[in-house]
Formats: structure tokens, C-alpha cells, sequence
């Protein structure tokens, strides 16, 4: 398994330690849906899912609407100098760096919001 992969798996199930794997869920599905976009996470699912599925979304929306995956970016707070493309890099390195970065900046958002509970 590749260190990005391990990395996005630790960081899920260390939310998932601290109980709020399900509060990031909604806020994943809450920036993609205020950003236009159709990602619907379920709160059931296992963090390898999360990732997953989170993967697979910014691909189609790559694909079909690059448009969208800009706003989502953007709706995060993901600067798209960091989701940039470039001739000298693969397009799902791209994919799953821009995975990784949402799930950190997306659990910022709940931690802060949770931190003095």
C-alpha cells in the first residue's frame, strides 16, 4: 500500500478514534452539495470507503465537469495551485494528493469545531 493511501487511512481512523468520522461525512457531503456538486458519502461508511469513494467523485468530476471539481476546491478551501496539472505528473497522483488534502482540510473544520466539547 502506498504511503498517501496509509496516510488518508491514519487520519480516518483517527477520527474515527476521537467519534467524529460521521460529523466529517456530513461536512464532506455538506461543501460538495454547497459547491454544486452530487457527492453523497454515507455515515455508515468505513474510512477505506470514505476514501474510496472520495477518490472515484473527484475523478468523474475531472472527467465530466472540471468546472465543478474548481468550485469544490474552491468551497474547501484547497488552493488550486496544489491541485494543479502538469506534463510531468499522472493525473491520479494529482487525484489522490487533492483526496488527501480535502480530508485533512475538511477534519480541520470539524476538530475546530468539536475542539472544546
Amino acid at each position: 500500500m502506498e504511503a498517501r493511501r496509509k496516510e488518508e487511512l491514519a487520519l480516518l481512523e483517527q477520527i474515527a478514534q476521537k467519534q467524529l468520522l460521521n460529523e466529517l461525512v456530513r461536512q464532506l457531503n455538506k461543501d460538495a452539495h454547497l459547491s454544486g456538486t452530487d457527492l453523497s458519502l454515507s455515515e455508515t461508511a468505513t474510512p477505506q470507503e470514505i476514501v474510496q469513494q472520495l477518490y472515484a467523485f473527484l475523478q468523474r468530476l475531472v472527467r465530466r465537469d472540471h468546472d465543478a471539481y474548481l468550485n469544490l476546491l474552491y468551497r474547501v478551501d484547497i488552493p488550486e495551485s496544489h491541485a494543479a496539472w502538469s506534463a510531468n505528473t499522472h493525473a491520479d497522483d494529482i487525484l489522490k494528493d487533492v483526496t488527501l488534502r480535502i480530508l485533512k482540510r475538511e477534519w480541520q473544520k470539524v476538530w475546530f469545531r468539536n475542539k472544546n466539547l
